[in-house]
């Protein structure tokens, strides 16, 4: 009974230890955007390389300005870009 214990405990710190590496090897979304100090007069051909992701939704406007999403489960964030491409601020976050 008491060795049927252990690799219970066995198992469990092996998978604790696995989700820390998950975690320390594939940081969240919102790390990524943490680690960009600022987004104006950045390209969006620069984001999504810095980010390693790219925006899940798009929506043009009438005055050719474009908003790119991205969207995680937790954490969602919108940059609104020019017509020329480059980046104008963020227009909207949510955690």
């Amino acid at each position: 009974m008491l060795s049927y214990f252990g690799w219970i405990i066995a198992v469990f710190l092996i998978g604790l230890l696995l989700l820390l590496w998950y975690r320390i090897t594939y940081p969240t979304l919102k790390a990524h955007f943490l680690t960009i100090n600022h987004f104006r007069g950045k390209s969006y051909d620069e984001i999504p390389k810095l980010l390693s992701a790219v925006p899940q939704q798009t929506e043009d406007r009438e005055n050719g300005q474009r908003v790119r999403i991205w969207c995680t489960r937790g954490y969602s964030i919108s940059l609104l870009f020019d017509r020329h491409e480059f980046c104008l601020g963020v227009e909207q976050e949510c955690n």
